[in-house]
């Protein structure tokens, strides 16, 4: 499997083109960091991109053990630790919210509802797809309107408006 290249151009909006509907779920029903990260590969599979679906869960394991990925505001940003080019058919995102907030390691010990699942090719990628994430989820009402969302399409369009936003700001 070769990279798939992808415009990393600070004005094309990355995270709706890598977060396609089949990659979101709204209602996911784990209730432990390990279900969590289990479910999200199960729903990263589901999309016929992941080379090697144990081999995704244990490397998300092993980077949760690390330090955790999540974040202030209910929000983890789950990533392998390495990024193989043959490890996805391409680079993607997924995104689910839990039916109840979990504990999933936040510094200060808030409890997570909103999970990204971010599987990119390349470093390159990933630091990009990460940033634009982190500014999406800190500067605009992403996690609110995701939270608020009744299906996936309207979660999609929420993650549209706010990496719109974001564009349109740099």
């Amino acid at each position: 499997t070769s990279v798939k290249a992808h415009d990393l151009s600070k004005k094309h909006a990355i995270i709706g083109e890598l977060l396609g509907e089949p990659r979101i779920d709204v209602a996911m029903t784990c209730r432990t960091k390990p279900s969590v990260i289990r479910d999200m590969v199960k729903l990263a599979d589901s999309t016929g991109m992941v080379n090697n679906p144990s081999d995704l869960v244990q490397s998300l394991q092993e980077r949760e053990t690390l330090c955790s990925t999540a974040l202030t505001k209910g929000v983890a940003l789950l990533h392998p630790r390495h990024h193989e080019p043959y490890a996805f058919e391409d680079s993607f995102v997924c995104l689910a919210r839990t039916v109840s907030p979990l504990p999933f390691g936040a510094g200060d010990g808030s409890l997570s509802d909103i999970f990204f699942l971010i599987c990119c090719q390349d470093d390159r990628i990933h630091l990009h797809v990460l940033a634009r994430i982190c500014m999406m989820c800190s500067q605009t009402q992403l996690l609110e309107w995701v939270r608020e969302a009744p299906d996936a399409s309207t979660v999609h369009g929420a993650v549209e408006a706010a990496e719109a936003e974001i564009v349109r700001g740099l």
